[in-house]
């Protein structure tokens, strides 16, 4: 089953008084948002089966983590939905930092990350995860056109994951960060790595040179691969995370995982 959270709004009580300095002096301004409209998480903490929908915050819409350390226990995001979801300054749909020097610990797995909005990093901020068969589609960056629509994007691993038609104004590309390792993942325009696949701006076409998505019902936000897919049976089965797809399909059916 699964467990909705949909229309929190982290925005009771007081956060700083941040001072700007302006020609008519300084101007105090008192933040009334809070960070993680849908989940604030902490330590160890896991969050599996749920469609986090619809929440606001300062920072981190969807979900908001912070301040981890390599003392820190490993959080765990399993078959989720986190979509539609709204911060004001960056991570729509999760802010996910995991400080010092060790390497990606935290799993974010079998997750949809999809139609988020943020002045800055419209999908999401991490640092130091595993992202494994996640979807990070249809985001979008409303203020800066320099950055990335999906993460600050420091030290982590994707694999098998689809990152596609997401909107950060001028910005071409859909990953920025460095220090990241992707692997049997498709991304539109393309990434170095191992084994990805350039996809094309368009879901679907006849270039027969071209790789297309081929979803559902991109309009009504369904993202299921059909048949004749670039990403059908295009993963990598050694960093298979689960048996299910969030449609609870199987997710190997011909021998090999899907990217999504």
């Amino acid at each position: 089953s699964i467990f909705v959270i949909k229309n929190g709004y982290a925005q009771k009580g007081y956060t700083s008084n941040i001072q700007y300095l302006t020609e008519e002096g300084i101007m105090a301004l008192f933040d009334e948002y809070m960070n993680g409209g849908g989940i604030l998480l902490r330590d160890g903490a896991s969050i599996n089966n749920c469609d986090i929908y619809a929440n606001t915050a300062f920072i981190g819409g969807g979900i908001y983590r912070a301040n981890a350390n390599a003392n820190t226990p490993a959080n765990y995001l399993r078959n989720n939905k986190i979509r539609r979801n709204y911060a004001i300054t960056e991570g729509g749909g999760l802010y996910y930092i995991r400080g010092g020097n060790q390497a990606a610990v935290d799993v974010i797995a079998n997750c949809e990350i999809s139609g988020n909005v943020s002045d800055r990093h419209g999908a999401l901020v991490a640092q130091r995860a595993n992202l494994i068969n996640c979807s990070i589609i249809g985001n979008k960056t409303e203020v800066y056109s320099f950055d990335t629509i999906t993460s600050t994007n420091t030290y982590n691993r994707y694999v098998n994951c689809v990152l596609w038609g997401n909107d950060s104004r001028n910005y071409a590309f859909q990953t920025e960060g460095h220090d990241n390792v992707y692997e049997h993942c498709a991304i539109q325009g393309g990434h170095e790595g191992t084994d990805n696949i350039n996809l094309a701006l368009e879901n679907e076409g006849d270039d027969s040179n071209s790789y297309y998505p081929h979803f559902l019902d991109v309009d009504n936000e369904v993202y299921q691969p059909l048949e004749g897919s670039a990403l059908v049976n295009e993963g990598d089965n050694a960093s298979l995370y689960g048996e299910k797809d969030l449609a609870y399909h199987d997710r190997v059916k011909d021998g090999i995982v899907d990217n999504r």
